[in-house]
């Protein structure tokens, strides 16, 4: 019978919002958002960090774990928010606060 291990990768986006959250909307400063990933490698009691990184980091790292025989099984929006205006959008609209994928591969 196969045996498999998992590698998960979470993907969470934050805004420099979040730490002025209660100042009004017209004193906040400009918007802006920030990516960091954090790799969960099989027995692992903490994950790997990736901070602040660009939109290309995703298809660094899949390509990293296909490499080393990982294959994607699954992915999921544990977390999302609603907003207006976001890319171009001007009724409100629901985007990934966090993301997750699973990754499998089979051990010898």
């Amino acid at each position: 019978m196969a045996t498999y291990e998992y590698v998960v990768i979470v993907r969470e986006n934050t805004t420099n919002w979040s730490a002025i959250q209660y100042l009004p909307a017209t004193s906040r400063p400009e918007q802006t958002w920030t990516s960091d990933y954090y790799i969960w490698w099989p027995d692992a009691t903490e994950p790997e960090a990736r901070l602040n990184m660009d939109g290309t980091e995703w298809s660094k790292i899949a390509a990293e774990l296909g490499r080393q025989g990982w294959r994607l099984v699954t992915a999921e929006i544990p977390r999302s928010s609603v907003g207006s205006g976001v890319n171009g959008w001007t009724g409100a609209v629901s985007f990934p606060v966090s993301e997750r994928w699973y990754f499998e591969r089979e051990l010898p």
